[in-house]
């Protein structure tokens, strides 16, 4: 019964496997085929819950403790600099002014023309001289005398020149018993140019005096006025007018250029202008204004000569 069963079964299997599959309705050619309705309940789209950023992890800071760092040796150009007190005993008390004053972290002021004078004065020690003795009183123009005379030719500083006086008065020797200088004499001298801006006084120097029965000594002294002032006074010229004449009508013709301007209708046309006339008067100014003034001293006017050394008439040299 039992093969019975399983040949049952196995016809069964056997005739399910051989019948054969349903055909399926095929579709007649030239039917339009409709798609399915597009169903209307579709589900609602998902909603997507908000990202949430994470939170920052707090950072923690550590304090690190730096290796000190290692003092760096100064440079050699700090020595150079460095102040260097120098002391020397035997160069005076000038050295000891400037130690003074390098302690005082200050320069020595620097001293005037009389301050530096005064100076050189206190700082001079005496000396010890001997004594002389004038050989021939009687031949012998002492040094300080006065000789005077009176010019012969006319003086212009404009340019340097020589001059000539007569002696005017005679001049005797030390002890006054004879005449070594006779009146009449001739002085002869040189005068110099270039006076600055101020100055009222020409300079001369009287070089040598002759005589009429031909003997000359040099002089080499400066020529004074009656009052022994050094130099001779005269009429002083500061040329006024060639210094500022020529800028002071180029200022007029800068004002008239200005009025033309100012009044000048919109039709009218100018050549030239202020600036320019401006600049031709700071030109002129310049070359104008460097002029030296002129000193002019007239023929016969009394003149002084201080004599600056010893004249010796006897053996015809000076001492």
């Amino acid at each position: 019964m039992g093969i019975a069963a399983v040949l049952a079964l196995g016809g069964l299997t056997f005739a399910a496997v051989r019948k054969p599959a349903p055909v399926a309705d095929a579709t007649p050619i030239g039917a339009t085929v409709r798609p399915p309705p597009a169903s209307t309940d579709l589900p609602p789209p998902p909603v997507l819950a908000p990202v949430q950023a994470p939170e920052p992890v707090p950072v923690q800071r550590v304090a690190v403790a730096m290796p000190p760092s290692p003092i760096a040796a100064p440079p050699p150009t700090l020595r150079v600099n460095t102040p260097v007190l120098v002391v020397d005993l035997t160069a005076g008390d000038k050295p000891v002014a400037a130690v003074d004053a390098a302690r005082a972290g200050q320069a020595p002021d620097k001293l005037s023309a009389n301050e530096a004078f005064a100076d050189r004065l206190s700082r001079t020690s005496p000396e010890t001289v001997g004594i002389d003795r004038l050989s021939s009183l009687d031949r012998v123009v002492p040094q300080g005398t006065v000789i005077s005379a009176v010019l012969e030719t006319a003086i212009n500083s404009d340019l340097p020149g020589l001059v000539r006086a007569v002696v005017s008065r005679e001049v005797k020797g030390f002890d006054g018993s004879k005449v070594l200088i006779p009146r009449g004499s001739r002085l002869i001298g040189q005068y110099s140019s270039g006076l600055a801006l101020g100055q009222s006084r020409a300079f001369v120097i009287w070089t040598r005096v002759l005589r009429s029965d031909g003997v000359t000594v040099q002089l080499n002294s400066a020529a004074t006025d009656q009052l022994g002032q050094a130099g001779l006074g005269g009429k002083v010229d500061t040329h006024f007018l060639r210094r500022f004449g020529a800028a002071t009508l180029l200022s007029v013709i800068t004002g008239a250029i200005d009025y033309a301007v100012n009044t000048a209708g919109s039709g009218q046309v100018l050549v030239g202008s202020t600036a320019q006339a401006n600049q031709l008067a700071s030109i002129a100014l310049q070359r104008q204004i460097d002029i030296q003034p002129t000193i002019k001293v007239a023929q016969g006017t009394p003149v002084r000569v201080f004599v600056a050394r010893d004249l010796d008439f006897e053996t015809g040299r000076k001492k």
